[in-house]
């Protein structure tokens, strides 16, 4: 009685799906097995079924970023979306505090991309759960030089003032603007010991303007990732450990996003060797 009921069960699979298995150009022959091996016959005939049907439904992710990380998403997205069936679709904000607005404004995002403090006040607030975080990366305020120039030692501080004492000019962006890196630079020259003797060569730039500014034996400060997307000046290296200041990137799933499951998977292709290349090649220390 069981055969009977497990044969006749194939018997409509097959019947429902012939026309289906005839487009695959499934041959005769693989039938008849089918029909004398019943129970595997079911499953295959599922299982071709299913594969008839296509892939599955592509989630769309939305991402809330901080503008510091779209040089490292423009490449990272495309890598992502072709390793999996999900489509990426980012937008970009100044700074930390606007994008916990946009999100308390009711913006619709399954992931946001912020200042690691920023991460955790959206936490805070109840926006991201704790588990669903990851630090991301690392940017430093660094020196800089025009391209094929010589590069100072920085690496200590004794090392450091020389180098500034070396300098023709010491350029940085005006911390009248607003930029975090330009007041912590000015605050910074203007309290070494050595402040009265290097004053009168500092020169200020416009915000992302440095690139054209320097010249051979002078030299600037700035986001470690902004000088490596700027074209004319080459990276010389971090302020030495004493005076150091960075910034810590991380991420987290919005809990009011829709797709959890593909925004987590995006999260832990951060952590990936193409995302840390990519970070790294940014300026980014990876976390």
């Amino acid at each position: 009685m069981a055969s009977d009921k497990v044969n006749r069960r194939l018997s409509a699979i097959v019947s429902a799906d012939r026309k289906k298995m005839e487009r695959m150009a499934l041959p005769v022959r693989h039938l008849v097995w089918l029909r004398q091996n019943r129970i595997v016959g079911i499953l295959l005939c599922a299982v071709f079924s299913a594969a008839s049907e296509g892939p599955a439904r592509a989630a769309e992710i939305k991402v809330l970023s901080g503008g510091a990380m779209e040089p490292v998403m423009r490449e990272l997205v495309p890598l992502f979306q072709r390793s999996t069936h999900n489509s990426v679709a980012v937008s970009y904000a100044p700074t930390a505090p606007v994008i916990k607005r946009r999100i308390r404004n009711g913006e619709a995002a399954d992931i946001a991309i912020a200042t690691k403090k920023g991460i955790a006040d959206l936490v805070k607030q109840g926006r991201i759960s704790k588990v669903h975080t990851i630090d991301i990366a690392r940017v430093s305020v660094g020196v800089f030089v025009r391209n094929g120039a010589f590069k100072p030692d920085i690496s200590s501080m004794a090392a450091f003032k020389k180098a500034l004492l070396s300098a023709k000019a010491i350029a940085h962006s005006d911390p009248a603007r607003g930029g975090r890196t330009a007041r912590y630079v000015s605050k910074l020259l203007a309290e070494l010991d050595i402040a009265p003797m290097i004053r009168s060569k500092i020169k200020i730039f416009a915000p992302g303007g440095f690139g054209k500014v320097l010249k051979d034996g002078e030299i600037g400060f700035a986001l470690t990732t902004e000088i490596k997307a700027r074209p004319g000046v080459e990276l010389v290296g971090v302020l030495p450990p004493e005076i150091r200041s960075h910034t810590d990137f991380a991420a987290g799933v919005l809990t009011g996003s829709g797709v959890h499951d593909a925004a987590r998977k995006l999260m832990r292709f951060f952590a990936s060797r193409s995302a840390r290349r990519i970070l790294v090649a940014k300026g980014f220390d990876p976390l």
